[in-house]
């Protein structure tokens, strides 16, 4: 650990420059993209480094997006239900006192209402299920119209993962030959990317006494399908003249998703662990080395971080240990670079983000490196 953090700790800092350098020109006040993302990797960096000039930088940042709160755009990316959860999360981890009025609420509340309740599993719609769903367990008690819609929008969505695993996922016959033919990669992203929605919401849901019988349809139906998608996978790795290196950083980024997921519906284990660890190691020998300079690339890339950094805290493992270790060292010698021997633009302007989805989230995932203390990532879908 004290490996990592000596390693990481001066480009964490390098972030929290660029962020306060650049919070001004920001234009965008939202979770992913904008300030309030920005403003929870300064408070997390804060409370890392216990530094009070941060926290106050953190504190005027905040109460600039709640005085220019636009209610009318109701984005879980961009707009109010994705500040919301930031600021509930600021509250739930001690940052920043309740900041919000129950009218504020409800007339996001009202918006979201408005909205026709079919779903899909985008990460925006995801994300606003999931404040959905927060607001149902604060009103769990409550017999309202509002508390009625709120249950109506989470069973929405239960039924659209059950549709998707139904009738509109791949078939396991084009999953293969994506695999093996290193083609359409970018629709294998997008199924996996559903898969991981759709786990963190079941995950949260079942947690709950809403729709029980659709959530362990739904549970039972994603776990065959990842193990599916896994046994696949491993079949083909092992066929590794299948694999080049050009989409060696997505492969990885598919496998720890996928096993991510299966934690979040049903846990793993050490065969699993084993299986993880080996494929990534493959895939490695591939392509691991090789410079890109794509911008999904680098996300992908970062993603596959923060899911090994997750599972890890799950289910500790010494070679997968090895392997985060791995990933964080190229991470910051080659992504990094520029940003570590100071090349960065003095105003960045709207070309890179400054949100979770951007520079706020390549450090709220190495502070979470360096500490299991951060817990961001619930507001990503990620956790």
């Amino acid at each position: 650990m004290e490996e990592i953090k000596n390693l990481l700790a001066p480009v964490v800092s390098k972030i929290k420059d660029t962020i306060i350098l650049n919070l001004n020109g920001c234009n965008n006040n939202g979770l992913f993209w904008g300030k309030t993302g920005a403003t929870i990797f300064l408070f997390e960096f804060e409370n890392a480094f216990l530094n009070d000039k941060i926290f106050d930088i953190a504190n005027e940042n905040i109460k600039y997006v709640i005085s220019h709160f636009d209610k009318k755009n109701v984005s879980y990316v961009s707009g109010s239900s994705g500040i919301v959860s930031a600021l509930n999360f600021l509250n739930s981890s001690d940052f920043i006192a309740a900041s919000f009025s129950q009218e504020i609420y409800n007339k996001v509340d009202a918006m979201i209402f408005k909205q026709n309740t079919i779903v899909d599993l985008s990460i925006n719609l995801c994300g606003i299920t999931s404040y959905v769903l927060e607001r149902y367990k604060y009103f769990k008690s409550d017999t309202s119209l509002a508390q009625l819609l709120r249950i109506e929008r989470i069973i929405c969505h239960v039924d659209a993962v059950d549709t998707f695993l139904n009738s509109s996922a791949l078939p396991f016959s084009v999953i293969r030959d994506i695999f093996e033919l290193n083609a359409k990669i970018d629709v294998l992203l997008l199924e996996v990317q559903n898969i991981s929605n759709s786990a963190f919401l079941l995950n949260r849901i079942g947690k709950t006494t809403i729709y029980p019988t659709g959530t362990i349809r739904c549970q039972s139906l994603i776990i065959s399908r990842i193990r599916k998608l896994l046994d696949i996978f491993n079949e083909s790795i092992v066929k590794s003249s299948y694999f080049n290196a050009e989409h060696s950083s997505a492969f990885i980024f598919i496998i720890t998703e996928l096993y991510n997921a299966l934690i979040l519906v049903s846990g793993i284990n050490e065969s699993d662990l084993l299986n993880l660890s080996s494929s990534i190691v493959l895939l490695e020998n591939e392509g691991f080395n090789k410079n890109d300079d794509n911008h999904w690339i680098l996300n992908y890339k970062l993603i596959t971080i923060q899911n090994l950094n997750n599972i890890l805290a799950k289910c500790y493992n010494n070679s997968l240990h090895n392997v985060l270790l791995r990933h964080i060292q190229s991470f910051v010698a080659k992504e990094m670079n520029s940003l570590y021997n100071h090349e960065i633009p003095s105003n960045l302007g709207e070309k890179i983000s400054i949100g979770i989805m951007g520079y706020a989230g390549i450090g709220l995932t190495l502070l979470q490196c360096m500490s299991s203390e951060p817990n961001w990532n619930s507001l990503t879908l990620k956790h």
